[in-house]
């Protein structure tokens, strides 16, 4: 019984060796494409984004960021501005369709709110622009 779980044991740690690596968002080219320019605009005008895996965006920028907001569009636009967010980043490598999905939305549903500021293949980002008194709608 030993050496059968421990055969066992072995074939199943050789098998995991020989597994491919997960893919890693900052190994991917797109992403570390986004985040040196992101980390350049940055540099101009502080940034707080809207991205689907905001702990890596920070982590890796120092640029603050939230998640996707699953709500109906004049909640979305309420907690932009209240988060004060200057660009929404749309694509997500297949991570968070769902969120990612609700995003695009808003940005095809309210097309003034949005101006295009860089695409690569994977990612587009967006300019939020905000129209409370509090804060100028251009940087």
């Amino acid at each position: 019984a030993f050496g059968t779980l421990a055969l066992l044991g072995a074939l199943a740690t050789l098998h995991a060796y020989q597994a491919p690596v997960p893919p890693s968002l900052l190994g991917n080219a797109d992403v570390q494409s986004l985040f040196s320019w992101l980390e350049t605009e940055n540099q101009r005008a502080p940034q707080r984004v809207v991205f689907i895996n905001p702990r890596v965006l920070t982590f890796a920028t120092g640029i603050p960021a939230m998640a996707p907001i699953f709500a109906r569009n004049p909640r979305i636009i309420e907690e932009l501005e209240k988060h004060r967010i200057t660009d929404v980043i749309v694509g997500d490598l297949g991570l968070g369709e769902i969120a990612d999905s609700v995003m695009k939305r808003l940005v095809l549903d309210t097309p003034e709110r949005f101006v295009p500021l860089y695409q690569n293949p994977s990612f587009e980002v967006f300019r939020f622009t905000a129209q409370t008194s509090n804060r100028t709608a251009s940087r």
